[in-house]
């Protein structure tokens, strides 16, 4: 075989080696970059959505406001059944929308604890004539020993206590 044809044939076979090793190489970034991509849109999607959720949770905070479904007065804790029902249809509303999808496992157990504790006290108490229902302050504490995991919940599943970055 002539010298030429074999300096060909090698420099040939040795641009076609490269360029596979490097579409692979190329495709591999590709893929890698894409997933990342994929992997943001979905932490970005899912912060908002616990951001969503977090202003939900509003009515059930440990200080007092107006909208709450149990509120303390004195000694006395009351349960509002209107204000109570609010709350638990938003909660199951959110955990049906395209946000409630997007809530770790962790918060959902909490938020339906929270939801079900509500339901079984508005359920005890239904036949009562009053919008505001005195409850024992054993229901209160139960109530409050559900929420505070809760928002603890809420908090590390938006990774926000966790979140680390890394520099390039």
């Amino acid at each position: 075989m002539h010298v030429d044809i074999k300096v060909a044939l090698i420099a040939a076979y040795s641009e076609l080696v490269t360029t596979l090793i490097a579409n692979f190489f190329q495709r591999h970034i590709s893929k890698k970059e894409l997933i990342e991509k994929y992997r943001m849109i979905y932490f970005e999607n899912q912060l908002a959505a616990y951001r969503k959720f977090w202003s939900i949770l509003k009515p059930i905070s440990k200080y007092l406001n107006l909208d709450s479904p149990i509120v303390k007065e004195g000694d006395m804790y009351y349960l509002d059944l209107q204000k109570c029902q609010k709350f638990s249809d938003e909660i199951t509303d959110f955990f049906f929308s395209s946000d409630g999808v997007l809530l770790d496992r962790e918060t959902r157990i909490a938020m339906f604890d929270v939801r079900d504790h509500l339901e079984d006290l508005m359920t005890k108490y239904q036949d009562d004539t009053q919008s505001k229902i005195q409850i024992t302050s054993q229901e209160a504490k139960d109530f409050r020993r559900l929420r505070d995991p809760l928002f603890n919940a809420v908090r590390s599943g938006s990774n926000l206590i966790n979140l680390e970055f890394q520099a390039n």
